[in-house]
């Protein structure tokens, strides 16, 4: 079924499949077993955890197909048509009610952990299901990159700053978006602007990267350096944590014009207790966002050694 699903898609992908007693369970078996030979996947993709129910555009797309025989019969052979009925048929229903979510939320950041403990990049996305490409690209011609880097030296913090700007590089390397929307990185500083402008603007010359680049000033001249991280606030809420709330303000204001924002995963909490904390924080940091991929680089990206 998932085979078929992924050739009706016309995606180029490998499908591994796992049986498990729980969805984390399963994530785990599928992050050690995914792979063809010594090419293993280092990123995986999760939809964001939240209370709002999924929309069946299968279902939409099915029905309106049904509808058109004649364009069915020039577009599907027979076989497709049979995949695509049996796809329909069998994939599992999805939830009518809040109550029927089978992830509980701290088994939803346990699979983020698990993914960075095993050596991934993680990305997670929200909003898309609001995107329509067609409209998008031709209303919101911009695809905006907010970087956090706030300690310098900090290896993990460098690696998710670079694939950051690696993965919005290579969506605007798409002819279609290329020719239809601009890159724009934003860059949050406190003090020495102008030496930090011609480091970063040196590095994305470096690195090849044409983008429009636009430094932003805290509020005030607040430092942004001595904001704790969820890792080691337990005594202080996620969802309050100024250096995300500071931000989300940023991204509200300066990119309303949006096709899609990449920006930083903010570091899930030691403590289990504060995982609800933590995604009360993730669903405020993109509150009435465009499109948003967060994400943290577990690994090297980008080089300039030749």
């Amino acid at each position: 079924m998932w085979l078929n699903l992924v050739d009706l898609a016309k995606v180029k992908a490998f499908v591994d499949l796992t049986i498990a007693s729980t969805v984390r369970q399963g994530a785990q078996s599928l992050l050690t077993t995914t792979g063809l030979g010594g090419m293993k996947p280092n990123t995986v993709a999760m939809g964001f955890y939240d209370k709002s129910l999924p929309v069946d555009n299968l279902d939409r797309c099915y029905e309106s197909l049904m509808k058109k025989p004649r364009i069915l019969r020039r577009i599907f052979k027979y076989d497709d048509l049979e995949k695509f009925e049996m796809v329909y048929n069998h994939l599992p229903k999805l939830r009518v009610a809040e109550e029927d979510q089978p992830l509980k939320p701290e088994e939803y950041v346990h699979m983020i952990k698990d993914a960075i403990v095993m050596g991934k990049n993680v990305c997670i996305m929200r909003h898309f299901e609001n995107f329509n490409k067609r409209v998008s690209l031709r209303e919101h011609p911009y695809i905006d990159v907010w970087p956090i880097k706030c300690k310098p030296g900090d290896r993990a913090r460098d690696d998710t700053f670079m694939l950051v700007l690696q993965l919005a590089t290579i969506l605007h390397m798409v002819p279609e978006w290329k020719s239809h929307t601009k890159l724009r990185v934003f860059m949050i500083v406190e003090t020495n602007a102008d030496k930090e402008k011609k480091e970063f603007c040196d590095m994305l010359k470096d690195l090849r990267i044409q983008a429009n680049f636009q430094m932003i000033s805290p509020v005030g001249g607040d430092s942004l350096s001595g904001y704790g991280s969820f890792g080691n606030a337990k005594s202080q809420p996620a969802g309050s944590v100024p250096l995300y709330q500071e931000i989300h303000n940023f991204m509200k204001e300066y990119s309303s014009d949006a096709s899609v924002i990449f920006t930083s995963l903010p570091p899930a909490p030691d403590d289990e207790s504060s995982y609800l904390d933590y995604l009360q924080c993730l669903d405020h940091f993109t509150a009435d966002l465009p499109p948003v991929v967060m994400a943290f680089g577990n690994m090297p990206v980008m080089t300039t050694s030749m």
